[in-house]
């Protein structure tokens, strides 16, 4: 299957059904829809696990093994911040 775009010249443009990940009516939105589509947004980046070569997707399976990495690396020793 495939989505066939156009923009507002004409030209057009043909995606696999695949390669969309989301696809909302963006101008006839009201705002309480709009803040919902926003937080949504937000909390798939914190949490959604990595896709495409782990160029896309979510910062928390990051943030998590960078501190795993980080224990392994120190005994599991408690990190202290450095003073300001």
């Amino acid at each position: 299957f495939s989505l066939t775009l156009a923009d507002v010249n004409g030209r057009e443009a043909v995606l696999p059904i695949s390669a969309v990940v989301r696809l909302y009516p963006a101008n006839s939105l009201s705002l309480f829809d709009k803040i919902g589509i926003y937080l949504s947004r937000w909390t798939e980046y914190l949490t959604a696990e990595p896709r495409e070569a782990n160029t896309e997707g979510g910062v928390f399976p990051a943030i998590v093994g960078t501190r795993a990495i980080a224990n392994l690396a120190f005994g599991g020793r408690r990190l202290q911040s450095l003073p300001v």
